[in-house]
């Protein structure tokens, strides 16, 4: 019987997080899981051209982060963008995004798995705009 090549705990752990990250992109796209090539390092002025679209929107962020990007739309939500120490894929150049309500993050569970969705690649960024600007008002 042959054995296995041992694996260093370290690359079973990077290996679950590139695993997590393609399944946790699958569940905000509601796609059977399937990794996806990423998309890195776009800034947030070319971020904000891909947003063009969704421009009347676009109010002033909150955060004093310079990558954050804010819409708020008709139906009374928003969506905050951001990529900084602290936002999940940032470290691969990747996008965060939260449903916001009155300047405050919210939590429904039909939108982004009811958590803040990361890990976006700028066209999943473009998707989560999407569904949020397409939510009933409350």
């Amino acid at each position: 019987m042959t054995a296995l090549p041992k694996v260093s705990d370290e690359e079973q752990f990077l290996n679950a997080l590139n695993v997590g990250k393609a399944y946790s992109e699958s569940i905000l796209l509601g796609e059977k899981f399937c990794p996806s090539p990423v998309n890195v390092g776009i800034s947030v002025e070319k971020l904000r051209k891909r947003l063009k679209k969704f421009a009347e929107y676009e109010v002033a962020h909150p955060s004093a982060y310079e990558d954050a990007l804010w819409y708020v739309f008709p139906n009374g939500y928003g969506i905050s963008i951001m990529r900084n120490e602290h936002t999940y894929g940032a470290s691969e150049g990747l996008w965060e995004a939260a449903l916001v309500k009155d300047k405050t993050i919210v939590y429904r569970d039909d939108v982004f798995d009811g958590n803040v969705a990361g890990y976006l690649t700028p066209t999943n960024v473009q998707k989560c705009v999407e569904q949020v600007m397409s939510l009933e008002p409350d």
